[in-house]
């Protein structure tokens, strides 16, 4: 996976998803297709998994 937080752009989102984060622990990041939300997640979290991951025939869905 790249380095996300070397090419990471701030977005004005960024300290609303850091105090939810400290509030919560979790949050939904939902919004149109291109806007940011993946790498706006990658970049506040500590891990991830993706769902549509193709490799081992999606083995993570199971």
């Amino acid at each position: 996976m790249r380095n996300i937080r070397s090419e990471y752009k701030d977005r004005l989102i960024d300290r609303k998803v850091e105090q939810y984060l400290e509030a919560f622990g979790a949050i939904c990041i939902e919004g149109p297709k291109w806007c940011g939300k993946t790498w706006t997640s990658l970049y506040h979290s500590q891990s991830s998994i993706f769902l549509a991951d193709p490799t081992n025939d999606y083995a993570n869905k199971r």
